[in-house]
């Protein structure tokens, strides 16, 4: 869970949106990661996320820093985007994971900012309308979350919209808490005493809290700057300086300045931070062998335009 500073608007046109879900498909793409559900509101986001090769608090940054620096360089402001850091609570699959999908794509309902569930069947800043068939963000993990309703795909969306319709009748707190109680009242577990770093049954807890001997669930994120596996950032970085977004950088656009960005990216990425061709190639939507002929064309002028892009940002190549 993430708010704007001071409560301010993070995503205040349609461009923020998309922009900050093609940085999380990339964020969590070639299996970095899961997202079983989210939800954008003008001034926070909810994301339900399974962490797979790459730490949760790596993909935060890599997602949250590029969309920070995007969003000062678009509206012509500096400072921070986020309210501190983003609020993280590790979630018990076998009890809560339908229960949280649900609290998470009934907020933009709950909120007030659509009226039915009509609505939200097609509204695309959540994870509901890909459930249903009606959008494709590429990177929800559709199958898996409609076999836990039926095992045809028509019978679990029907089902699934009874189960959004029940959660309707729930009296859930909006705030940025998540616990037992708000995501599942019928489930208050006796009104106990709990770690709301965890969103689990009681034993849930113990057993969790007892074998990480009661540390830090997830660490804070890495220090900021790119790092050498951050293609996130580096992809912030050069889409900022061109003042592009990156679905603008993952078109089949020719236009001169998208052009060059992807031919920086290009360089930069495998000259100085490692990257594959096909990772590369991957992330901005090209063939891998565009990427090697690039790489053979244009290395004198790619070298001067990267290090002048590096030396605005302050980071050292």
């Amino acid at each position: 869970m993430g708010r704007g500073v001071d409560r301010m608007d993070i995503f205040r046109q349609e461009s923020d949106f998309d922009d900050f879900l093609g940085r999380l498909e990339i964020a969590t793409g070639n299996k970095q990661a899961e997202v079983y559900a989210f939800a954008l509101l003008s001034n926070h986001f909810h994301l339900l996320i399974r962490p797979v090769l790459t730490p949760l608090p790596t993909i935060m940054k890599r997602l949250l820093t590029g969309y920070a620096m995007r969003f000062n360089h678009r509206y012509e402001r500096t400072g921070h985007v986020f309210q501190n850091r983003y609020k993280s609570i590790l979630v018990e699959e076998e009890h809560y994971l339908l229960q949280l999908i649900r609290y998470i794509h009934l907020n933009p309902i709950r909120s007030g900012r659509i009226e039915t569930l009509a609505d939200l069947s097609s509204w695309p800043y959540t994870g509901h309308a890909e459930l249903l068939g009606q959008r494709s963000q590429k990177f929800v993990k559709v199958h898996e979350i409609l076999s836990l309703f039926a095992n045809t795909q028509n019978s679990a969306r029907r089902r699934l919209l009874e189960f959004m319709a029940d959660g309707l009748e729930l009296d859930i707190d909006l705030e940025d808490s998540v616990t037992p109680a708000n995501v599942d009242t019928a489930n208050n577990q006796d009104d106990m005493p709990r770690d709301d770093r965890v969103l689990g049954s009681l034993e849930f807890e113990h057993k969790l809290l007892q074998s990480l001997n009661d540390r830090q669930i997830d660490c804070s994120p890495a220090r900021s700057g790119l790092s050498q596996d951050s293609l996130g950032e580096l992809l912030a970085v050069v889409t900022n300086h061109y003042d592009i977004g990156v679905q603008e950088l993952r078109s089949s656009s020719k236009r001169s300045h998208i052009s060059k960005a992807r031919h920086v990216i290009i360089w930069l990425g495998t000259k100085h931070y490692g990257f594959s061709a096909a990772e590369l190639a991957k992330a901005i939507n090209i063939r891998p062998y565009t990427v090697n002929r690039i790489l053979s064309s244009k290395s004198i002028d790619l070298d001067a335009e990267a290090k002048l892009i590096m030396n605005k940002f302050a980071i050292r190549l």
